[in-house]
């Protein structure tokens, strides 16, 4: 809806064919999409205060992200796939 209302050839000098602005906003679509996925895999990425394995309150606290979010599990396929893409 965002990118239908932002790209459009309404103020434009030169006419812009429907093909052209379809093939941008497919781009800018597509460019979101991987940044998201990008950034996912960030989060998913262990950070050294977030382990699990350290004790007290920063290890129960890190247990219990990631029993309910997920958070410092990168043992998932897409994750995996883009680990072994990327290296």
């Amino acid at each position: 809806m965002m990118v239908d209302g932002f790209i459009t050839s309404l103020f434009v000098d030169k006419k812009v064919s429907e093909e052209e602005i379809k093939v941008v906003k497919q781009r800018l679509i597509y460019r979101h999409i991987g940044w998201l996925y990008a950034h996912r895999s960030q989060f998913l990425v262990p950070t050294p205060w977030e382990h699990a394995s350290q004790g007290g309150h920063v290890g129960r606290t890190a247990k219990i992200y990631q029993e309910k979010f997920g958070v410092g599990m990168i043992d998932d396929d897409v994750t995996r796939y883009s680990l072994l893409v990327l290296s």
